[in-house]
């Protein structure tokens, strides 16, 4: 293996990118939902909508979940079994 960064490992740092994306984007949505000044309202909802889209946009080909990542990374790490 090369000294560089494999593609199981880049497709776990997007997910885990695109998860905190849309941590941000609920956040904002929940700010909002408390804010009674209706500008200062809208823009934290234009902000969660950015940090939705980009969380949706995010590549992520392989399985959305940390867990289907971590199996695929692990299983990438381990060296096969001599027969």
């Amino acid at each position: 293996m090369s000294g560089g960064v494999s593609h199981i490992e880049k497709l776990a740092v997007q997910s885990k990118r695109a998860a905190h994306y849309g941590e941000q984007a609920e956040k904002f949505r929940e700010m909002a939902n408390m804010e009674e000044q209706p500008r200062a309202r809208a823009r934290l909802l234009e902000m969660a909508g950015q940090y939705q889209q980009l969380a949706d946009t995010e590549p992520r080909t392989l399985a959305h979940s940390s867990a289907a990542l971590s199996l695929q990374f692990s299983r990438a790490r381990t060296p096969a079994a001599a027969d």
